[in-house]
């Protein structure tokens, strides 16, 4: 299962997605902060996951 959280206020810059990826965690923050203060599109979502770790 894939989980779509946002945490606006912990200004990580998506470091803790690319954790949690890593560490077999679905999990990725669609909060702007944590994407270059962008929106995220669920393709890219989807991208993200399919990318080799």
């Amino acid at each position: 299962m894939i989980y779509f959280t946002s945490d606006l206020h912990l200004g990580h810059r998506g470091i803790i997605t690319m954790q949690n990826r890593n560490e077999g965690v679905l999990r990725y923050d669609v909060g702007v902060d944590a994407n270059n203060f962008y929106p995220v599109s669920v393709k890219q979502i989807i991208e993200f996951f399919e990318m080799p770790r």
